[in-house]
């Protein structure tokens, strides 16, 4: 069941991946939903913070919360900030 909940994780970490390159490439985020991408943060901030005080801890730090975090910094940027390309 372990092996089945990290490949779980790790699928889920890579979700975030072809927007963010979709959005460096393009350089900018038009299309996409400020409401949606703002839910997609907080639930990840949220389910970050109840599965680090619940669960074992290198599951969050190595998992999709980490690492979709980060995509979704690259997306919030070309969001927000669009690329002169």
């Amino acid at each position: 069941m372990e092996i089945i909940g990290w490949i779980g994780s790790a699928l889920f970490a890579i979700c975030g991946f072809p927007q963010a390159l979709t959005c460096y490439r393009q350089g900018h985020g038009r299309g996409l939903d400020a409401v949606f991408l703002w839910a997609w943060f907080l639930g990840e901030v949220l389910t970050a913070v109840y599965v680090y005080s619940t669960v074992d801890k290198p599951l969050v730090l190595l998992s999709n919360y980490v690492v979709n975090g980060l995509f979704l910094l690259v997306i919030f940027r070309y969001k927000y900030f669009e690329v002169s390309r």
